[in-house]
């Protein structure tokens, strides 16, 4: 699973929808129009991707609905997606499909989806660029804070401290999530010694996320809390000069 959350209506829908395909790497356009053979055709979600210089389009219609999807709603789609050229269609949906429908989908370029299933086909392609955005958010914790040898001395031991903790938990997240990226929550898959030296390093919450788009959410909000107690602490200071040696 790539995120714990459940759309909350169709436009969250549309737009959790369009935001896993931007961490695939497609190009993705929400509500997209597109002149058709029969006029212009709306697409809830268009996205393009270049393969070995060929373009490979998908197009999505987003249901957020409680009944099952009729058959009715594929024989319109199939038509769309003949008419803008797209390779290959999803349904996706927060119910899900009546029997007719999955047999008018057989043997065409149409596949009906619910929302964790849309999220299991994406799955190998999301995850490798996952871990490049986990990595890349942990390496900012690597930069260095600054120069802080003119703080006062209190200040400087907050400095100190700060940038200590921010590099054990960098170290250990990024091992953490090389490991088990796909085995979460962590407090669940961790021996009981890797979960005692995880828990003196990383915070507790980070043990308990469930899905990894939430767990990039948390890296980020972590450098930003980082960042904004250094920020702080160089204010108070503002007014002392930098020792050069």
């Amino acid at each position: 699973m790539i995120t714990s959350e459940s759309p909350t209506d169709w436009r969250d829908l549309q737009s959790k929808v369009a935001s896993l395909l931007k961490g695939c790497m497609f190009d993705v356009e929400i509500e997209k129009k597109i002149e058709g053979a029969r006029g212009t055709i709306d697409i809830d979600v268009y996205a393009e991707e270049i393969i070995g210089g060929r373009r490979y389009a998908i197009a999505c219609e987003c249901k957020y609905w409680t009944a099952k999807i009729p058959q009715s709603v594929i024989h319109g789609f199939r038509t769309v997606i003949s008419d803008v050229g797209a390779n290959l269609g999803y349904i996706i949906t927060t119910s899900g499909f009546q029997s007719g429908s999955i047999t008018a989908s057989n043997f065409s370029n149409i596949k009906l989806l619910t929302w964790p299933g849309f999220q299991k086909e994406f799955e190998e392609t999301w995850y490798p660029h996952y871990l490049a955005r986990a990595h890349s958010l942990l390496a900012i914790l690597e930069v260095d804070f600054g120069q802080f040898s003119h703080l006062q001395d209190d200040d400087k031991k907050q400095m100190n401290e700060i940038v200590k903790k921010a590099h054990k938990f960098r170290s250990a997240m990024q091992y953490l999530i090389d490991s088990y990226y796909k085995n979460l929550p962590l407090v669940t898959c961790l021996t009981p010694a890797d979960l005692k030296q995880a828990r003196e390093v990383v915070p507790e919450q980070f043990l308990h996320i469930t899905a990894p788009k939430q767990m990039l959410e948390a890296i980020d909000a972590y450098n930003h809390e980082s960042y904004a107690r250094a920020c702080e602490i160089y204010a108070r200071n503002r007014h002392r000069k930098i020792q050069h040696p």
